[in-house]
């Protein structure tokens, strides 16, 4: 049996019903992890969900964040920070539905529904990833500035940052999908080879854990 899946010439969306059909109903949600590297310190940074759920619920957040936090520790980010995404880092539960998820998943998190893992938001992307800009705004957190995890609210917002990262920036992508019995490596048409050996690395990594 296969230890883990490359997809090929086939749609995406083709072989994820594929998956699903043949999984069993305890199984978790799939959800795509990304993989790269922090482009002004020496580690890695995960992006989700680029690929896969398109608008999740805060039930399906919840499974997204438990996935990539599983990623985060076979990677040695221990405690892994997740920073969960909104355009500012105010909560306003009747104009933008991001920064309510965001900031009842960090009171989750505050119940320990996360176990070790600390998430943090709403976080603006400055304050996620930049600890000058996070004190600048007066942001005291011990995630904003030090983000392990981006959290996107939508996958509109995760690919638009995966493709930023790829295509703007010319940094590799390590992008697989989690969840099911074995990783899935589902590189977008445009990744460059550098991105799709990364991504075989990962998984092949991953395979041999509860991912």
């Amino acid at each position: 049996s296969a230890e883990f899946l490359m997809k090929g010439g086939v749609k995406t969306d083709v072989l994820l019903r594929a998956v699903l059909s043949r999984r069993q109903g305890d199984q978790g949600l799939l959800s795509h992890i990304g993989v790269f590297p922090h482009p002004r310190e020496e580690r890695l940074l995960i992006v989700t969900d680029a690929g896969v759920n398109i608008s999740p619920t805060l039930t399906r957040k919840i499974d997204i964040i438990n996935n990539a936090v599983k990623v985060a520790k076979k990677l040695g980010m221990n405690p892994p920070r997740v920073a969960v995404l909104s355009a500012t880092e105010k909560v306003s539960y009747q104009d933008m539905a991001s920064s309510k998820d965001a900031d009842i998943l960090a009171k989750l998190c505050r119940m320990g529904i996360f176990g070790d893992a600390l998430v943090g938001g709403p976080f603006a992307l400055d304050i996620a990833v930049s600890e000058e800009k996070a004190r600048t705004k007066g942001v005291d957190h011990p995630v904003a500035g030090h983000a392990d995890i981006l959290c996107a609210p939508n996958i509109v917002t995760g690919n638009v940052l995966y493709k930023a990262v790829t295509s703007l920036m010319d940094l590799p992508m390590a992008g697989v999908v989690v969840g099911a019995r074995y990783p899935l490596v589902v590189p977008s048409r445009g990744d460059s080879d550098r991105s799709k050996f990364y991504a075989l690395a990962l998984a092949a990594y991953l395979a041999g854990t509860d991912i």
